[in-house]
């Protein structure tokens, strides 16, 4: 922000000695103009409404002039006397069609009593019951304007009879240069709804662009149930003040023009060559020595450019010397620390190596001596075993035996030969029996625990490239666990089939189960199923390790609707090409 504080205070000063002057000046003669233009309009539409008011009481009284010319004429005078009242019920549709006149009503009084004699219009009796002079009732509908008149005529005798009267203006009768361009709408201040209205079309948006006024009729007699509503639009009367308003504005402009080209100005000659100057110190400060200034001012500003030039190229020799030092030792401690990663990380590699290694021994002899030690344990808490009982579980420990032999002489090759510690050799195996034999040797155990053991093998299986060895190991861990966990009387299935490109072995208990989101985490090294449980929690782990060094997965999941879990693992199969 500091290559700004010179164009800032410019522009201050712009708005405070400028701008806003500018501004008040503005908006004061704004103000007046406006205050001014409303009292002028005001006025326009108060003279309007009186104008309105006179041209309707104008027509009302031509045609109460109209009807009296009518009612005395001697021809009715005449049908009055003689009661022909079918006659003076055909000169009433006569008049009312040259007067314009809605429709009469011929009545008498005798006893209080009102006695209709004829009429030419539907309207209700009670209205003129008892009156004997005008009632001055005025009604607004739609177009129209209604008014009700009584007359009381004479006859020869003690008859008094008594003509009723609407007469009726049309809107268009009021039209005039002097109310053009005016509406004026009544409405009724019971119901709150307009019940006349001037102009023929009216359009929501003129309310942005008009003059209001509402006021209650001040001349119009019998008009008290109304309040009228005087709409001018601003257009006809604001032409002498937007003339003043749009020199006023251009005055203004004219003004914001010469302070913005000050501005302009004040900000080429100064304002922009300090801020280039400061932004070259700024780039030499971090190291940017190429970028020249080209500032071609006579005068001060000019010569501190070249200054500032002349001092950024002494700066850069000196740097790319300093550089050059620096980039030798650099390359010579990159060299040195490279050296010292690659042996520490061979140390860390040889040692988890080692760890990984007496661990997996470990765990790997404990499976065959428990079972050993079940088959011996047996023998001895069974003498009554028959000998070709006790002959099939010696067998069994032998074959034991030789498993754990075959595996320390594995053990002892790999520990002479580190680098080949986790290399396998493979062949095409049939996986069938290796199922078969883990099933007879935990067939007894089973029944011992009464555990109901499930053979669910699809037969026959193709053949698989693996190592016979390991895949006895991923098996024996499987079902050593599934035992361990299962109380007695439960089930434990060892199943396979075969889907898709592999086949797929499963092993389900019946027992506590896998806590929900711990699904993959019993895989990971030194991760037991149960805490109270004994092991070393390397079983998964080293059979994990297995299936993917046979391009298998493995996985478990708890049982859906029941108790415990099955783990499945699968291994491709070889195709037969024929």
């Amino acid at each position: 922000m500091n290559n700004k504080r010179i164009a800032s205070k410019i522009f201050l000063y712009s708005i405070l000695f400028f701008y806003i002057p500018t501004l008040i000046i503005g908006v004061v003669l704004t103000i007046l103009f406006k205050y001014e233009e409303n009292l002028n309009n005001k006025k326009i539409i108060n003279n309007s409404l009186t104008y309105f008011e006179k041209a309707i009481n104008q027509k009302k009284y031509e045609g109460f002039d109209k009807i009296n010319s009518m009612l005395y004429h001697s021809g009715f005078l005449k049908k009055l006397q003689n009661k022909d009242w079918g006659g003076i019920k055909k000169y009433f549709e006569e008049s009312s069609k040259k007067l314009e006149i809605n429709g009469f009503v011929l009545y008498t009084i005798i006893n209080g009593k009102t006695e209709i004699l004829c009429k030419t219009i539907d309207d209700d009796n009670n209205r003129f019951v008892g009156v004997q002079k005008a009632l001055d009732e005025i009604y607004f509908f739609d177009s129209l304007i209604y008014f009700n008149y009584v007359f009381p005529v004479s006859s020869a005798g003690n008859s008094i009879y008594y003509i009723y009267a609407k007469i009726v203006i049309n809107k268009n009768c009021l039209e005039s240069p002097s109310l053009m361009g005016i509406n004026f709408k009544v409405i009724d201040t019971e119901s709150g709804k307009t019940v006349f209205n001037t102009k023929k079309i009216f359009n929501p948006k003129d309310k942005e662009n008009s003059f209001y006024f509402i006021s209650k009729f001040r001349i119009l007699q019998g008009a008290d149930k109304y309040k009228i509503e005087v709409e001018a639009p601003k257009k006809m009367y604001s032409v002498r003040f937007d003339r003043i308003k749009f020199i006023a504005a251009v005055v203004v402009l004219l003004w914001i023009i010469s302070t913005g080209a000050f501005f302009i100005l004040m900000n080429n000659k100064l304002v922009v060559p300090l801020g280039l100057i400061i932004d070259s110190v700024g780039k030499i400060s971090k190291g940017n020595y190429d970028d020249k200034l080209e500032i071609l001012n006579d005068n001060e500003i000019g010569d501190l450019a070249n200054k500032i030039n002349e001092v950024s190229s002494f700066l850069k020799i000196n740097e790319e010397q300093i550089n050059s030092i620096n980039q030798n030792l650099e390359i010579k401690i990159f060299e040195r620390t490279k050296s010292l990663k690659e042996a520490l990380e061979k140390l860390r590699e040889y040692n988890n190596q080692k760890t990984d290694l007496f661990y997996t021994i470990v765990h790997d002899i404990k499976n065959p001596l428990t079972v050993i030690n079940g088959y011996a344990t047996m023998i001895l808490q069974y003498p009554n075993f028959s000998e070709d009982k006790k002959k099939d579980f010696v067998k069994k420990i032998v074959r034991e035996t030789e498993r754990l032999t075959k595996m320390l002489n594995d053990f002892l090759v790999s520990i002479r030969e580190e680098e080949n510690l986790y290399k396998t050799q493979y062949s095409p195996i049939d996986i069938l029996p290796i199922l078969e034999y883990f099933y007879t040797i935990y067939e007894v155990q089973a029944k011992e625990s009464t555990i109901d053991f499930v053979w669910d093998v699809q037969t026959p299986l193709p053949l698989v490239n693996g190592n016979k060895e390991k895949i006895e190991h991923v098996l024996s861990n499987l079902l050593s666990n599934a035992f361990k966990f299962t109380e007695d009387k439960g089930m434990i299935k060892i199943s396979a089939r075969v889907e898709e490109n592999v086949i797929k072995v499963g092993v389900a208990d019946t027992g506590s189960g896998i806590e929900e989101g711990k699904e993959k985490a019993i895989f990971d090294k030194f991760k037991k199923l149960e805490d109270n449980k004994s092991g070393t929690g390397l079983g998964l782990y080293i059979a994990s390790q297995i299936i993917a060094n046979h391009n298998g997965s493995i996985w478990a999941k708890n049982n859906v609707g029941g108790k415990g879990c099955t783990f499945y693992f699968t291994l491709p199969y070889i195709k037969d090409e024929n």
